[in-house]
């Protein structure tokens, strides 16, 4: 077992605010990753990160509000992956290599997005009523992609 999930894990219930992964190197996030602590911010960065499981975020869903997975190696999200996060207000996506936001409506399950970060991602389409959930959504970054053309 990594040491990361051995650390989550004596945790043990422990409420903590803003918890930090940085430079882990786990390239799964396990759909029961944070069933022990509950972060209102929560950072992954630079820890290699490729795969989320369905489910990972869904005990911290109700609490978190922030949560950054920049510096990874993601290169795909899909409709499941945020699911649950009802109270989200920023998500971090930035220098990962997701390729394409191909499924409508997927972010729908996070109304209360405020800003969205997808810059420096391979990023060259997104699929028309990607962000149609996003009814709270004031700062999208894009930059740093490879979109020729965009649609609606």
């Amino acid at each position: 077992m990594p040491a990361v999930f051995r650390a989550l894990n004596a945790l043990n219930g422990t409420n903590v605010s803003h918890l930090i992964i940085w430079d882990s190197s786990m390239s799964i996030l396990p759909a029961d990753m944070f069933s022990k602590v509950n972060p209102t911010s929560l950072v992954i960065e630079s820890s290699a990160a490729s795969v989320i499981r369905n489910g990972t975020f869904s005990r911290v869903g109700p609490h978190l509000l922030h949560l950054r997975l920049s510096k990874n190696i993601l290169k795909a999200v899909d409709k499941w992956t945020f699911a649950g996060l009802s109270e989200l207000q920023s998500l971090d996506l930035a220098d990962n290599k997701i390729g394409a936001l191909g499924q409508r409506g997927q972010f729908d399950s996070l109304g209360k997005l405020e800003t969205l970060s997808l810059k420096n991602n391979h990023i060259n389409r997104i699929a028309d009523g990607a962000f149609s959930g996003l009814s709270s959504l004031k700062h999208l970054d894009l930059s740093g992609n490879q979109l020729t053309n965009v649609t609606k």
